[in-house]
């Protein structure tokens, strides 16, 4: 996946940003792909599945006679450049397997996954390619991978945020969509839990990222959501149950700023802790100025 330009001065990161966001907004109003090119969408996020996108037509899903064909797409996919060495896709795929059963099931595989998606096509394709002593997705094709999208809008989410909030709230709306599940579920594999793991952290991120966008914009709905997202994955994280209390406090809910406090006790309860100091006091502060008016 391309690396995001680096920044250096001002300017230049002006510069930079207004672009990211001028792209996203062109890709946001247009959808458009490379028409020269036939398209696969790759779904890793939830149940997998892959289609072939054929212009002005239903899209075709992909049927796979080994699964092992479905898990070196997604290698394959998830790997830097698209691209990995035949030690590696072994090492993957086929841990602590013998090298004769390796060298059967090595080369059947490959051919499976081609001619699975060639089936889709309705037709010959160069997919997967020998090149440099290892394999790839060919350049001949346009991948829609929704996790490599599901990283780059979290890229440019986070380089927005302080310059354009209304853009970076856009972009991590859609990639909050996009997130449709745990990757790969089911896949037992080291390198699939790795994968897994790793996007889950970043959609965490991007949860809270969006939150904050959503707070600079004044759209205190889309903040809530997020934040009540979050804690539904991770009901233990502090920082968004003293947010959601914020943003109560700011709607002038006392109830609710109490209620998710009670909240938080009852989760870190579980874990035998207390809820911090500084969480404690300013819990305290948004609940005070009703304590004073009552006793007015």
């Amino acid at each position: 996946m391309p690396e995001l330009p680096s920044l250096g001065s001002d300017g230049v990161r002006a510069a930079v940003v207004a672009r990211i966001a001028a792209a996203y907004a062109a890709q946001a109003s247009s959808g458009t792909q490379s028409a020269a090119r036939p398209i696969f969408e790759l779904a890793f996020f939830g149940r997998p599945q892959v289609r072939f996108l054929p212009p002005g037509a239903p899209a075709r899903v992909v049927s796979w006679r080994l699964h092992r064909s479905l898990d070196l797409l997604a290698f394959l996919a998830l790997a830097p450049g698209h691209w990995a060495s035949r030690d590696a896709l072994a090492l993957a795929l086929w841990p602590e397997t013998e090298e004769a059963t390796l060298r059967r099931n090595f080369h059947p595989t490959i051919s499976d996954t081609r001619r699975a998606l060639a089936r889709a096509a309705g037709r010959r394709l160069d997919t997967v390619v020998l090149e440099r002593d290892g394999y790839g997705l060919s350049e001949a094709v346009a991948w829609q991978i929704d996790a490599e999208r599901f990283q780059r809008e979290a890229e440019a989410l986070a380089l927005l945020r302080a310059d354009q909030p209304a853009a970076a709230l856009a972009i991590g709306v859609r990639a909050w969509r996009r997130y449709r599940g745990p990757l790969l579920p089911g896949n037992p594999q080291a390198w699939a839990d790795a994968a897994r793991a790793a996007l889950e952290r970043r959609y965490h991120r991007l949860l809270v990222e969006t939150a904050r966008a959503a707070m600079e914009v004044g759209a205190l709905g889309q903040a809530l959501d997020a934040y009540r997202t979050l804690l539904v994955e991770d009901p233990y994280v502090e920082s968004a149950h003293l947010a959601l209390m914020e943003i109560y406090a700011r709607e002038r809910r006392p109830d609710l700023v109490r209620r998710q406090f009670m909240r938080l006790e009852d989760c870190l309860r579980d874990l035998d802790i207390e809820p911090a100091e500084e969480t404690r006091a300013r819990y305290l502060d948004l609940v005070a100025p009703v304590v004073g008016a009552r006793a007015g």
